[in-house]
């Protein structure tokens, strides 16, 4: 089983300049072919977002499988915008059970990487020693 708390985010870039941005963040856990998306709650006008939100993922096999999680920021209208370059973990590449850690953040535009902020995370792999 893998438990991944998402639990805030810092110095998100701002997407609109006349607002902070309203964000969650989307979680994608692929295993083999099979991918279970899930999305924290919506933070409104905030470059410093706290979720305290947890996941629980089955895990069938450790080696197949992982995550990708992006910070996109809620629009009003249209399409919502993505905040990030998706932080992709193998889970196979963890090199403990336990971890919480604060990830940097990346945004990429055109051939441009500007720091994004950071993502705090705590996982949790039961099984695996």
């Amino acid at each position: 089983m893998l438990t991944l708390k998402v639990i805030k985010a810092q110095n998100l870039l701002n997407m609109d300049v006349l607002r902070n941005p309203s964000s969650y963040v989307r979680i994608a856990y692929k295993e083999k072919s099979k991918t279970k998306i899930c999305k924290t709650k919506v933070k409104r006008s905030s470059k410093k977002p706290i979720w305290e939100e947890t996941f629980e993922f089955k895990i069938e096999n450790i080696k197949d499988a992982s995550l990708s999680l992006t910070v996109f920021s809620k629009e009003r209208t249209g399409k919502d915008l993505k905040m990030m370059v998706p932080l992709i973990m193998e889970l196979k590449d963890l090199k403990t059970s336990e971890l919480r850690k604060d990830y940097d953040l990346k945004y990429k535009c055109g051939e441009r990487t500007k720091e994004a902020g950071k993502l705090s995370l705590e996982i949790k792999i039961d099984g695996i020693d």
